[in-house]
């Protein structure tokens, strides 16, 4: 019998204004309710995961938000490494680079006359505005950049996106793809093609050279990486495929070892405005994902009925707040043979890129001050990078389990993107 004492146990937190920080603002929000609270919660949950030992954090983007102001914060993530693998729509990898070659998005009006935009050559989300021939600009990059693969070769959309981020980076251009080159984060994107990339891919056919992606490969080397790691977290900003093809990551994983013993995430976080009754899987409660074995029945976590465009900003911001403090001390002192005001929490897996295209990994694991500690996959022969275009990580065993946020306020990886 429960006793009302124990019912009544935890009072609402009443805000009341002041000059706060925005992470203490949604630390107070968590202890109130409706939607507030699970802003506030869901800020903690993903500040939690960044500082958790062994955990890979998986990361489903959905819709088009790069056009919105977002795609800055994406980086962000990755640059952090508060996001192990991203697995997104193709309009937000790609719509970024609108932005990242030069050209801006204009703020516009929902009550715009359609026509008048359509005969101006300016095309509307929402109330966001892009010139159609700026638009071209990015597609007819993509195309150029595609032009030079070698299309004897089928390619998942890692690879592709991999060899596309270090494109980029190479030309200077800070997108969101360049970045997880840079930071060794795969990117995946189960509907590639439904983007500027389909454009890009189908015109580049015309003219003679097809370039063919694989998706099963997506699933495979998906699946190896959760199976490759100690545990999982989720974060999916809104539902559809990118959601979906995370949650059925751990299915595989699964599977493959007999399907008889679930092998859920242990954190989950989603931010939609989807609603569950309709029966669609981007309203899909994650209690209902519990009976499917995707996510475990006592994992930490949380949803928040929101536009992503709200909420995103104001938990980056917070989690900026958050892990700065949690990783600051009060004197200075040596960590890693380097003075810092900042001290590791625990031990970093790094493993080295592998160019190949042959699923050997090599693993080396440093502790704080430079302990050893068991490699997180078993060591294999390596061949040497070369810095050529064409170089690419192969398997899946990519970016795998992560550890806690180093010394710099960045989570370190532990696997390379050579999954």
């Amino acid at each position: 019998m429960v006793r009302k004492k124990e019912v009544l146990s935890n009072p609402v937190r009443t805000i009341e204004v002041g000059k706060k920080s925005v992470s203490r603002l949604l630390d107070e929000m968590a202890q109130t309710g409706f939607q507030g609270k699970k802003l506030g919660e869901v800020a903690k949950i993903w500040t939690e995961m960044t500082s958790r030992k062994g955990l890979t954090i998986f990361m489903g983007l959905t819709g088009s938000l790069s056009t919105t102001g977002q795609w800055k914060i994406v980086r962000w993530l990755i640059e952090k490494r508060y996001v192990d693998v991203l697995v997104s729509t193709g309009a937000n990898i790609s719509e970024d680079l609108l932005e990242a070659i030069g050209y801006r998005y204009y703020q516009g009006t929902w009550l715009a006359n359609d026509e008048e935009l359509l005969r101006l050559k300016i095309d509307r989300f929402y109330d966001v505005y892009a010139d159609e021939y700026e638009y071209r600009k990015l597609e007819d990059m993509i195309q150029k950049f595609a032009s030079g693969l070698d299309d004897k070769h089928v390619y998942s959309t890692r690879e592709f996106l991999w060899l596309f981020g270090e494109y980029q980076s190479k030309k200077g251009i800070r997108s969101i793809t360049a970045a997880a080159y840079e930071k060794k984060v795969p990117v995946y994107s189960p509907g590639l093609i439904d983007s500027g990339y389909g454009v890009a891919l189908s015109l580049l056919k015309r003219r003679g050279k097809l370039i063919r992606l694989d998706q099963t490969k997506d699933m495979e080397e998906l699946a190896k990486i959760a199976e490759k790691t100690r545990r999982t977290g989720v974060v999916y900003l809104g539902g559809g495929v990118p959601k979906d093809t995370i949650q059925l990551a751990t299915v595989i994983k699964s599977l493959g070892r007999g399907g008889e013993e679930e092998t859920p995430h242990d954190y989950a976080i989603q931010i939609t405005a989807d609603s569950p009754q309709w029966g669609g899987l981007s309203g899909c409660t994650l209690e209902e994902a519990v009976s499917w074995g995707k996510i475990a029945p006592d994992a930490r976590k949380a949803t928040l009925y929101c536009d992503i465009t709200l909420a995103l900003p104001i938990i980056a911001h917070a989690m900026n707040e958050l892990i700065d403090a949690m990783f600051t001390i009060a004197a200075p002192g040596p960590m890693c043979g380097s003075a810092s005001r900042h001290v590791q929490k625990a031990p970093v897996t790094l493993t080295r890129i592998n160019c190949s295209h042959s699923s050997s990994v090599v693993s080396t694991t440093v502790g704080p001050r430079g302990s050893s500690m068991p490699a997180l996959f078993e060591r294999t022969s390596m061949r040497p990078c070369r810095s050529t275009a064409r170089a690419m990580p192969s398997a899946t065993e990519s970016c795998s389990a992560t550890s806690s946020v180093n010394a710099s306020g960045r989570r370190p990886h532990a696997c390379s993107t050579s999954a």
